[in-house]
């Protein structure tokens, strides 16, 4: 049986969308795939592979206006006959307004559609002073450092940036969110941000990714805080999400997806 839930249902244009599921019998490492309705038929949009206890989750942007239609299917295995979860309808209105209550439940869009964004507004911003700016940084905070399980209780970044050479700063920020906040203004400083290696492109792995990672390595407690960077050291390493879980820290590297203590 395969079970599966949005959230939200109702949402607007481009907003982040959660879908979350299990399938049952369980078959942990089994590749389920999300399907979504174009006209007659179902295409696919992202795979996912089952954890330990069955369960999936699915990260995507809302494309309407209009109904999406979407749905998750399993394969046959040696165990299990196919499975299709129920039809979901995804409901996605043009007025922004009026979706800004659900958009704040399914939280921001994920980091890595953030960080060119981020790039791209920071050396808009003042060329001269701006125009090389690069990430060294980003910074992820939840409603007053609440402990929360998913990439949707992240409600806010802070990007930090090495500064251009020849620039009055050496370094310069910016925040987006909470909602229904976005990007802040990008404040320049001159003092350097040291300590990490600058990150010239998005990781391809997700918040998300990095979560469902923790918890297949068996770290289950809620994490009040998320740092996406890499770490200046003797050796080279990959940028990695560092989570604040209670007392500990755990990264998740980015590429590899190899989880591990830090400190």
């Amino acid at each position: 049986m395969v079970r599966a839930t949005l959230v939200p249902a109702r949402t607007s244009t481009g907003a982040a969308v959660a879908l979350r599921g299990s399938v049952a019998p369980s078959e942990p490492g089994v590749r389920v795939t999300l399907e979504q309705r174009r006209g007659r038929g179902w295409h696919r949009l992202a795979t996912a592979r089952l954890s330990r206890k069955g369960t999936f989750e699915f990260a995507f942007h809302a494309r309407g206006p209009g109904k999406e239609s979407v749905r998750v299917t399993v394969p046959a295995t040696s165990h299990n006959a196919p499975g299709t979860s129920r039809t979901l309808v995804l409901r996605v209105m043009s007025d922004v307004r009026s979706a800004l209550a659900t958009m704040a439940v399914a939280g921001l869009q994920d980091i890595t559609t953030l960080i060119p964004r981020a790039v791209d507004l920071v050396r808009r911003t003042d060329r001269p002073q701006f125009a090389h700016d690069v990430l060294y940084e980003a910074d992820g905070a939840t409603r007053g450092g609440k402990p929360v399980q998913t990439a949707a209780g992240v409600a806010s970044w802070r990007f930090w940036f090495d500064g251009t050479t020849g620039s009055k700063f050496a370094s310069a920020s910016v925040t987006y969110g909470p909602l229904p906040r976005r990007f802040g203004r990008v404040v320049g400083y001159r003092s350097p941000f040291l300590e990490d290696v600058v990150i010239r492109r998005a990781p391809a792995l997700t918040l998300a990714g990095a979560i469902r990672d923790l918890r297949r390595a068996d770290y289950r407690k809620a994490f009040s805080a998320v740092v996406l960077r890499d770490p200046l050291g003797p050796k080279r390493v990959n940028p990695e999400y560092i989570f604040t879980l209670g007392n500990e820290s755990v990264a998740v590297d980015t590429v590899t997806g190899r989880v591990f203590k830090t400190g």
